[in-house]
């Protein structure tokens, strides 16, 4: 009554008496429930009406809370004005004109003063929520009414405009604009209703702040629908930014030169980028928005090399940070009234003030005049302390203390004058290296050219105002004035930039000079010498002409180092080098008066004259390097400006002084030359080296050669200035020749191959010989360096050098061991492929299992793709070993290739392994690892054919028989790919509908979990069809967990399908129970928890293999499964009419009785084959070889014998660990361990037949092997066994998954298993000795290692028994093909006979002879196995 008192507005104040009155209402509900509660505490219904109470209390008083902050003071009114401006923005942007007057510009202009008005209105409301609440209303309505008129010309403006994104633009601004309006007005509510709270004036200023922005958006957005206008508003952006950033910190630049050269450049980019706006302004206004961008980016170029180049000095260091303390400042006392961002710019000074200190304590240290470090440092210290009262001062207003905003006010100036001191008295440079003057400048050219971008929106809108162009006249020649002004700073900050124009200036003048001398020259008797010359004669100036070219040179050097390293230096250099030519000029002069001869005179003329001339090209070109010493053309120019200028030197110098000496050096070199050729003919010991320290010795001596031999040709090329040169490196070359010599001589000696010792030693010959050569050359070049033919000889002997070094070191890379690096490479494979064989072997013996370890969380399909790019590597590889044992490849190379070849098969050997281990299916296994191993035996056939024909280089039959066995290795890679990726598809699309089906019961489970919904169902027997269909569903998950993947994919989907019935319908069933909690909640978790177990089974049987405890987990969850269903029974019982159901599996079929009936059917037909074998005889057939026939089938039969008895001992064990099973089952004492479980039955039946009908598939091949029956080899023998393997070891793991881990029995069939897969690798290797006898050729005779054949005969031989082997190798993979046919035809047959009805309690037919699933299973002649 009391906040209702306070209100105004009669519909608020009635609102909260209302609210009041439900609290009232909602306390006494509470008391009425709480003393009902209070005789039975323990009654359920009454709890939760007093909990309901409870909560209607509170919903009551969140009510009344709401409804008097909401009714303040104008409260009625802000909430009627932000409908309206809703209403006023929903019915205005609708993208359709309102009036079709005006255009663009108008609409811009119109909305620009409506936003003024709305500003000026929005500010009313602010100072009202604070000060005035009162007034808060009419200021609302006040905003309200400024918002139409704003819309309507935004709206106006999408209309006209035709770019539809710019359209869109507009309105979403406005859109925006409206929304935040309509918010500030909700919390211009809140303050009004809460004066003096600090958060509620925080929020309306940040309200305030958004709005603007909007506001700024909107115009923006209307303005850049102007063609031009929205380049021009992005070219004013960017400069803004470029100002901003030219007071922040700058990283130290490596080269200011090099940002001297960027303003220089970007400088001129923006003049062009003026002169294109000037002239397109009054006729082309729409080039306006990408001229002014050009421009922008120049300037942005500008202000960021300026702040760049300006980094090492601390004077500019201390003036941007000076500045930046100032405006940080200056903008803390402009956002008084927003206390947030006052704050933050109070802690952007904190930070200037410090780099401030920083700057200046660089300066301080540099500064040598104590008077003026102690005026720097006491500024600063009173700007650090007029920060600090800033900060004070901020903090004050943010708290509202009376007289704060005033206090920041003054302390913002007094920053502002402390900072004025620091620059006062900041230290300029005393190096002449003063940036601040092009920091000013480069602020003076963005601020002008911001002023012209201004200006140019308003002459892209009215290019035809006369005021206009005008105004843009003016502009632009304020900011050409501005460029001027930064060319010039930059210019007088570039180093050696006044000392290279002076020295080109004086050259100029020196080559005028001699260009004069040259003409005076030709009229006899007019050239006289300088008078300081006087006198001088002809061998004075020669030799003063010859010191000061040397002196040319070195300044020459310093000028191109300084120009690339050390830019300080160059004013240095260039003034030398201009002090350096007029003295040349004046010997130059006096040497020409001092010759008689004109032709001469002018040829002296002419050199000095090239040699001045090619160094004011090197000044002009070090000039431009200074600032663009990453530039390739200008640092091309510079080298060979540099080269110029050398040779110049060299021609002078060289015409001036010849010599002799050099070339009776070049005689004596080749003399002793010549004596070594005769030491080469035979080769030398080793003296206890080995040839690897031979061939690094030599080849260092060889390096050491060519350095020689390139120093003499450079020698020879510069005779003219050092001819002396000449001599001492032909004598160099001499010295070093005869310990290369020795060197040969001795690896030729170590060489074990006599080609390669003769090699060596003819190489080393030839190597001699052109050096012998060379030096010719160079005597002939060094004795007319003029001479052309001379120099080209010169240049062939130099590559004859080389080339004779290249053969040389050829010759010693021949005698590596090609031969081990093969051998190393076929002994990786041969290790890899018996790895292979192990793991096949393993996995058939173990139900599956790989000894390979897998990361956690490895899924089939990573492993698979990696597996893929590994063989794409691989095929890669294998072309580059074919390749490289043709062409022209080293030995060290092709045995490189050797070994990553290996390396990549024992790496996809590894990545198979992986692959088979995580197929649950054991022939999918047996075909990705055949294959694998298939691809290792074709590629020792290639490291072998590749090692012969890189050792028989142009052999047809060595190159046929390579192209061979590569097309082998493509075909095996392709092999082993199809086969992968089709069995891990096959897995994967298992694993992927097993998810699928986790997702779809998981989802069921959560709208289970919620009220409402289900089926109409009210017969609690209704539920047991699908209850039924879910058991029988998840026993075909376990069936075929490992196996029949079609059928698995079935499952799942039926298993979703019954699932979703059961929960609809126990849903359904809630509704009638109505208030019967305990039934409903029994019921509920009973259906929860039955999907919950389902969902594990999903999980486990993505991860199932044919392994015991696989077996056993499915097992185990399968009859959780079941018990879980059990539980929705036992529920059912407690519905009403659901009484008398009985269990689900009450009757029907006796899976275990059957189960075991099987198993004695399978025993029968093992005894009946191992008959059969007894009553086989072979055909005898005459054989003069080692072993007879007669003993290789006895080994066959013998062998076929023990695997049929090791499996009739398995057989035996399960049918005993059924029995015993059954029993236990029956025992009212364990009878609760163990349930009837059909799936499991059904499993168990199926591999019973499995292994019936494999052992006749053994019996019938190994009768047909000994009998030799047509199609009947060892390789059909060696699969049927190792299907018997494969059926026996899922005997195995479905018996042991349900057998008493303790008992005899459990042990027993592990025993037995081991038996089979013992007998089955006898088998295996009895066939495989039977093949090698039955298969050998007649017409191909074993060699005998110790025969002595021709080279011929030999090669002859290994051709035809490397041909054998890859028809061998043919035939294997056509049989691996066929094999993966089989298996795909039997996965699809099993899915075709998967159609029928899955309940078994609804007439599902009993498992015949075709296995649980209705799979036939291979009879006699039949050699495939069920997958």
């Amino acid at each position: 009554k009391a906040v209702a008192s306070t209100i105004d507005a009669q519909p608020a104040r009635t609102k909260v008496l209302k609210a009041a009155k439900g609290v009232a209402d909602e306390a006494e509900r509470v008391l009425h429930a709480g003393r009902a509660l209070s005789t039975d505490p323990k009654d359920a219904s009454l709890s939760a009406a007093s909990n309901r109470a409870k909560e209607g209390l509170d919903s009551a008083i969140d009510y009344l809370l709401a409804s008097a902050n909401s009714a303040g003071a104008g409260s009625e009114e802000c909430d009627q004005a932000a409908e309206a401006i809703q209403r006023a923005a929903a019915e205005a942007l609708t993208g359709f004109p309102s009036s079709q007057r005006g255009d663009l510009q108008e609409y811009a202009e119109e909305l620009a003063q409506a936003l003024k008005a709305l500003d000026s209105a929005l500010i009313q409301v602010q100072d009202a929520a604070r000060n005035n609440p009162r007034q808060l209303g009419p200021a609302a309505n006040l905003t309200a009414s400024t918002m139409p008129p704003i819309m309507s010309s935004a709206n106006n403006a999408s209309a006209k405009t035709t770019d539809r994104v710019a359209g869109a633009a507009i309105l979403s601004a406005g859109k925006q604009l409206a929304d935040d309006t309509a918010y500030l007005l909700a919390q211009a509510k809140v303050a009004g209703s809460k004066p003096g709270d600090y958060n509620a004036d925080q929020a309306l200023t940040a309200a305030m702040k958004e709005v603007r922005t909007d506001m700024a958006e909107l115009l923006k957005a209307v303005d850049s629908a102007i063609p031009g206008k929205r380049d021009l508003l992005a070219s004013r952006d960017m400069i803004e930014a470029s100002l901003g950033r030219l007071t922040k910190p700058s990283v130290m630049s490596e080269n200011p030169q090099i940002n001297l050269r960027e303003i220089s450049e970007a400088a001129r980019r923006l003049t062009e980028a003026l002169g294109r706006i000037v002239a397109s302004a009054r006729h082309f206004p729409e080039k306006l928005g990408p001229y002014s961008k050009e421009a922008a980016a120049a300037v942005s170029d500008i202000i960021d090399a300026s702040k760049d180049a300006a980094s090492h000095d601390n004077a500019a260091g201390v003036h941007l940070s000076a500045t930046r303390v100032n405006l940080d400042g200056d903008k803390a006392a402009a956002h008084i009234a927003d206390a947030p961002a006052m704050l933050d710019d109070t802690k952007a000074v904190a930070r200037d003030t410090s780099d401030l200190i920083a700057h200046v304590k660089k300066a301080a240290q540099r500064e040598t005049d104590s008077a003026k470090k102690r005026e720097l440092i006491i500024a600063t210290d009173k700007a650090t302390q007029a920060a600090t009262i800033l900060a004070e001062a901020a903090k004050a207003v943010a708290n509202r203390q009376p007289g704060a905003e005033q206090q920041l006010v003054n302390a913002a100036k007094q920053l502002e004058t402390t900072i004025r001191a620091v620059l006062k008295s900041n230290p300029r440079s005393k190096s002449g290296q003063d940036f601040i003057p092009l920091l000013d400048a480069a602020r003076k050219v963005a601020e002008e050219t911001s002023k012209l971008v201004d200006v140019l929106r308003v002459v892209s809108g009215k290019p035809k105002d006369a005021t206009a162009q005008t105004q843009l006249v003016v502009h632009a020649q304020a900011t050409g004035e501005a460029i001027r002004g930064l060319v010039e700073a930059a210019e007088n900050l570039t180093c050696g930039h006044k000392e290279c124009k002076e020295a080109v200036d004086i050259i100029q003048r020196a080559i005028g000079d001699l260009d004069a001398t040259a003409i005076s020259a030709t009229v006899p008797g007019l050239l006289k010498a300088p008078a300081s010359k006087a006198g001088a004669t002809n061998q004075q100036c020669k030799e003063e002409l010859i010191a000061l070219s040397r002196d040319l040179a070195g300044v020459t050097s310093k000028l191109v180092n300084a120009s690339k390293n050390n830019p300080e230096e160059l004013g240095a250099s260039a003034k030398a080098a201009s002090e350096l030519v007029p003295q040349i000029v004046e010997s130059a002069i006096a040497l020409t008066a001092a010759t008689a001869d004109s032709k001469a005179q002018q040829d002296q003329l002419k050199l000095v004259k090239n040699a001045v001339d090619s160094l004011l090209v090197l000044v002009q070109a070090s000039r431009m390097a200074i600032g663009n010493p990453h530039d390739k053309d200008v640092m091309l120019s510079l080298a060979e400006a540099a080269k110029s200028v050398s040779g110049g030197i060299t021609e002078l110098v060289s015409s001036l002084r010849g010599g002799v000496l050099g070339l009776r050096a070049c005689d004596e070199a080749m003399k002793a030359i010549d004596a070594l050729v005769s030491e080469l003919n035979s080769a030398s010991s080793a003296g206890g080296k080995t040839y690897g320290q031979c061939t690094d010795e030599l080849t260092v001596n060889a390096k050491n050669l060519v350095d020689k031999m390139s120093q003499m040709v450079a020698a020879a090329k510069n005779a003219q200035a050092q001819p002396e040169k000449v001599g001492e490196t032909c004598l160099a070359v001499s010295k070093l020749m005869p310990v290369l010599v020795a060197v040969a001589r001795a690896s030729a000696g170590a060489a074990t191959d006599d080609k390669v010792s003769q090699k060596l030693l003819a190489s080393a010959r030839t190597v001699v010989t052109t050096s012998r050569d060379c030096v010719g050359s160079t005597k002939n070049v060094a004795a007319d360096p003029k001479n052309q033919a001379s120099i080209i000889a010169l240049s062939d002997s130099q590559r004859n050098v080389t080339t004779a070094l290249a053969g040389l070191l050829g010759a010693l890379r021949e005698g590596a061991t090609l031969e081990r690096d093969a051998e190393m490479a076929i002994a990786k494979i041969q290790a890899t492929t018996s790895d292979l064989d192990s793991a096949a072997l393993f996995a058939a013996a173990t139900a599956g299992q790989m000894e390979v370890q897998i990361q956690k969380g490895t899924s089939l399909d990573a492993v698979q793709q990696n597996l893929s790019k590994s063989v794409q590597k691989l095929s890669s590889t294998a072309t580059a070993v074919s390749a490289g044992s043709t062409q022209n490849v080293s030995q060290e190379e092709l045995g490189k290739r050797f070994k990553e070849y290996a390396g990549e098969i024992e790496q996809i050997a590894h990545q198979t392994k992986i692959v088979a281990s995580l197929l649950g299916d054991l022939t999918a296994q047996q075909d990705v690892l055949t294959a694998a191993k298939a691809l290792t035996l074709s590629s020792q056939s290639l490291i072998l054919s590749a090692r012969e024909s890189a050792s028989r280089p142009g052999d047809k039959a060595s190159q046929e028989q390579l192209n061979k066995v590569s097309q082998s290795v493509a075909k095996s890679i392709k092999d082993l790919v199809d086969v992968s990726e089709n069995a891990s598809k096959d897995a994967v699309r298992g694993i992927k509908e097993l998810d699928k089906a986790q997702t779809e019961i998981q989802r069921l489970i959560e709208f289970f979990e919620k009220q409402g919904g289900g089926s109409n169902t009210t017969n609690p027997r209704e539920v047991l069809p699908c209850l039924r269909n879910l058991g029988t569903s998840t026993g075909q998950l376990v069936s075929n967990a490992t196996s029949n993947k079609d059928a698995l994919c079935r499952a799942a989907q039926d298993t979703t399908r019954h699932m979703e019935e059961m929960l609809n319908n126990l849903k359904g069933l809630e509704k009638v129970l109505g208030d019967k909690l305990n039934v409903r909640n029994e019921l509920h978790t009973a259906g929860t928890k039955t999907a919950q177990t389902t969902l594990k089974l999903l999980d486990a049987a993505k991860s199932a293999k044919e392994t015991p405890e696989s077996q056993k987990e499915l097992s185990q969850l399968s009859e959780g499964v079941a018990d879980r269903i059990m539980d929705v029974v036992k529920a059912l019982r407690q519905v009403p009419g659901g009484e008398g159901i009985t269990g689900l599996h009450d009757s029907g079929p006796d899976f275990d009785a059957i189960a075991e009936q099987e198993l004695r059917k399978a025993a029968k037909m093992i005894e009946d084959a191992a008959n059969r074998l007894l009553a086989s005889r072979p055909r005898p057939v005459n054989s003069g070889d080692f072993l007879t026939e007669e003993d290789i089938n006895s080994a066959i039969l013998e062998a076929a014998r023990a695997i049929t008895v090791a499996t009739a001992s398995l057989v035996k064990a399960a049918t005993l660990a059924q029995r015993d099973r059954i029993a236990k089952q029956r025992d009212p004492k364990t009878k609760a361990f163990y349930r009837a479980d059909p799936a499991w039955a059904n499993g168990l039946i199926s591999a019973a037949q499995a292994v019936g009908a494999t052992t006749m598939d053994l019996v019938e091949s190994s009768n047909g092997f000994v009998q030799r029956t047509e199609g009947t080899d060892d390789a059909i023998l060696i699969s049927s066994a190792r299907q018997v393997a494969a059926a026996t070891a899922r005997l195995m793991a479905a018996s042991r998954a349900k057998s008493d881990p303790f008992s005899e029995t459990h042990a027993t069939l592990g025993n037995a298993s081991k038996e089979v897969a013992n007998a089955t690798q006898l088998l295996v290797e009895a066939a495989r000795r039977a093949a090698e006898w039955v298969n050998q050729p007649q017409d191909v005779p074993l060699i005998d290692e110790n025969a002595d054949l021709s080279d011929v005969a030999r090669r002859k031989a290994a051709i035809e028994a490397q041909a054998r082997l890859l028809r061998l190798q043919a035939e294997m993979e056509k049989a691996q093909k066929a094999v993966t046919n089989i298996n795909e035809t039997a996965y699809k047959g099993a899915g075709m006979q998967q159609g029928g009805s899955s309940n078994p309690a609804q007439g599902r037919p009993l498992p015949g002879p075709g296995g649980a699933q209705g799979r036939p299973l291979p009879g006699p002649g039949r050699s495939g196995a069920p997958p």
